[in-house]
């Protein structure tokens, strides 16, 4: 999978399928509206706490399967121009993504449930803009953790939203019955 980041003509922007095809040159990138823009490294705090999400996730459907999940996968969001997107945790149930179906390239169907982890960089409304593309793209929940916070924020199609705090436990009971990841796990003493 391309992640390098590449200067694209004004007149001739990169699609989903010419960007995944780009040598990599190790450096990260994602594209938006044709564009290849790069995406810093993430701190040791930010990766540990998108293994903890996805640790969670992938226990929960070791007994439920009726998903998968998937770290950093290339997500296109929007066509003509294209942007693909990397959200660090991605949950696609077998509705969306038959078991058997297993694309080579950026996934081109939403997953129901996106995680966001916030970095000390990311501005605000940057943050808001990738909320609103996924949901634009079909994503039923954004999922956007601020581990400065210690919150997370669950964004949803309907375009409500729910503020949860350390004390208290993500739940996605439509998407994932039964799941359960407490806060006080998910931050422990930061």
């Amino acid at each position: 999978m391309n992640l390098e980041v590449c200067k694209s003509s004004p007149t001739r922007w990169l699609t989903a399928e010419e960007f995944f095809l780009l040598p990599s040159n190790g450096q990260r990138a994602e594209l938006v509206r044709g564009e290849s823009v790069p995406c810093e490294i993430s701190g040791f705090r930010h990766g540990a706490l998108c293994c903890g999400l996805l640790r969670a996730v992938t226990n929960y459907l070791v007994f439920h399967d009726i998903a998968r999940v998937v770290p950093r996968v290339g997500i296109i969001t929007h066509r003509n121009p294209d942007t693909v997107r990397g959200p660090e945790v991605s949950v696609l149930s077998y509705d969306r993504l038959p078991r058997t179906s297993c694309p080579i390239g950026y996934l081109d169907v939403p997953p129901e449930a996106v995680f966001e982890v916030l970095d000390p960089t990311d501005r605000p409304e940057n943050v808001l803009d990738r909320v609103a593309e996924f949901l634009a793209a079909s994503v039923l929940y954004v999922i956007v953790v601020d581990p400065d916070r210690e919150t997370v924020v669950v964004h949803r199609a309907d375009r409500s939203q729910s503020l949860l705090l350390k004390g208290q436990s993500l739940t996605l009971p439509e998407l994932l019955p039964g799941f359960e990841l407490p806060l006080d796990r998910l931050f422990p003493g930061q």
